[in-house]
């Protein structure tokens, strides 16, 4: 190697270590004691920070949910400023955020012996120093986690360094997930749940992880982890599940249903069977801005119905009943509108079923597997994201005839003509 060559090598590193050198350090301590539903937070700022911005917090989060301890103010609902220049700065995080916001996460899951924060409310937009305005990518973050047990003298901690703005979405639980598989696939599982369910639970899961992964020839190439919580205090017995792009949370509530979970494994393994294939039709594949509801939930729906029966956990003859049941729901809800302009209607609703049904009449239409099906419509953009355009240009491309063609979009877009059409469609298809 000559010397010029030697020399350009070594001003690359010298500026690649500057680059790296210049993330300035923020550090949060979190803590929280076993069996309390409050968190304390605090963080070591830079010397001279005025203000913090939690502008990326859902609306009224910061005023209603953040309690300011020591010289800091919140100055409005997405402002924290520091009214001695001080570089500490202490929060108590309340419960009661209300979760039916289903635009927003969690700010927190709460176990019995564990606990879990979403990283992205706790790391600010941006801060001011010195008069100078410090953006999150900037940041070299740290978490420092303390878990407190109750009436004990020993505590958990957990520490994790660097964590970048790209890895902020997501939740950190106070200690390490456990690791029951070797698919990349971890749980936290609320202990109070039936020892026997959980062994299922997990087993389970990973079953359908593989299943998905196999099937779309996409694997996610990164560790999934489920956090399966329990409510026992709901009045209600209920299912709620949501997922990130590596994480998928599931809450079981009622008395009945977390004492008992394998009465109802239909439905927790349908609900949780639907938002692992969310790891791949939301994150590994994204929507585009308008996609409507019913396909990306729709075919959400599709897939786990194929995973539940692959699985063992649905007998074929409860796949086709439940079949028969959406097509009665979605002929419902397209009276009067057409598929892709249900979500602005009261038969919003019928945008899950509706989604399943069409997905399951294309795929009759084309005798394709439903995986191969969809694998071919996230072809046609050449970006990983799709929308319904990419459905129509599909469909125009499919060895299809052209009075089919006309029929599957006219269900698609044609308001007057979508019933019609579906029902005809659905009525030929079952005579086969």
């Amino acid at each position: 190697m000559n010397i010029s060559k030697t020399i350009i090598i070594c001003l690359l590193f010298i500026a690649m270590n500057a680059v790296a050198q210049s993330k300035i350090a923020l550090s949060i301590n979190v803590e929280k004691q076993i069996g309390s539903n409050v968190w304390q937070v605090s963080y070591q700022l830079p010397k001279l920070t005025q203000t913090l911005d939690f502008s990326h917090l859902p609306p009224h989060f910061l005023t209603n949910h953040f309690a300011v301890k020591g010289k800091a103010v919140v100055k409005d609902d997405s402002t924290i400023q520091l009214t001695n220049l001080n570089d500490i700065l202490m929060l108590e995080v309340s419960d009661g955020f209300d979760v039916s916001e289903l635009r927003f996460n969690a700010p927190f899951i709460n176990f019995s012996n564990n606990g879990a924060f979403y990283a992205d409310y706790f790391v600010p937009h941006s801060l001011k120093v010195a008069d100078e305005l410090i953006t999150r990518d900037a940041l070299s973050v740290t978490f420092n986690i303390i878990a407190k047990m109750k009436n004990e003298q020993n505590q958990r901690t957990r520490t994790i360094n660097k964590v970048s703005s790209l890895n902020l979405a997501q939740f950190i639980s106070l200690t390490l997930p456990s690791n029951a598989s070797k698919d990349g696939v971890y749980f936290v599982i609320e202990p109070n749940l039936p020892n026997d369910f959980k062994v299922q639970l997990e087993q389970n899961s990973a079953k359908l992880m593989r299943y998905f992964s196999q099937q779309l020839n996409s694997p996610l190439n990164r560790d999934v982890t489920f956090l399966i919580n329990a409510n026992s205090n709901a009045s209600y017995i209920g299912f709620l599940g949501s997922a990130l792009s590596n994480q998928i949370m599931f809450e079981i509530s009622g008395q009945d249903a977390v004492q008992h979970p394998s009465k109802y494994q239909r439905t927790i393994y349908l609900t949780l069977a639907h938002e692992a294939l969310h790891l791949w039709n939301a994150h590994f594949w994204q929507p585009s801005d308008g996609t409507p509801i019913w396909l990306y939930e729709g075919s959400a729906d599709f897939f786990a119905y194929r995973a539940m029966v692959h699985s063992g956990l649905m007998p074929p003859s409860h796949f086709k009943y439940f079949l028969q049941q959406q097509q009665k729901e979605c002929l419902e809800g397209v009276k009067q509108t057409a598929l892709s302009h249900l979500e602005s209607t009261p038969a919003i609703g019928a945008s899950y079923p509706c989604g399943r049904v069409f997905f399951e009449v294309l795929a009759n239409a084309l005798n394709k597997n439903g995986f191969e099906l969809w694998l071919e419509i996230m072809n046609v953009s050449e970006e990983q994201s799709y929308s319904v355009e990419d459905v129509y240009v599909f469909i125009e491309r499919a060895e299809l005839s052209d009075s089919l063609k006309h029929v599957l979009q006219d269900i698609l877009f044609n308001n007057e003509k979508a019933h019609d059409a579906l029902k005809s469609i659905i009525s030929a298809q079952s005579k086969h």
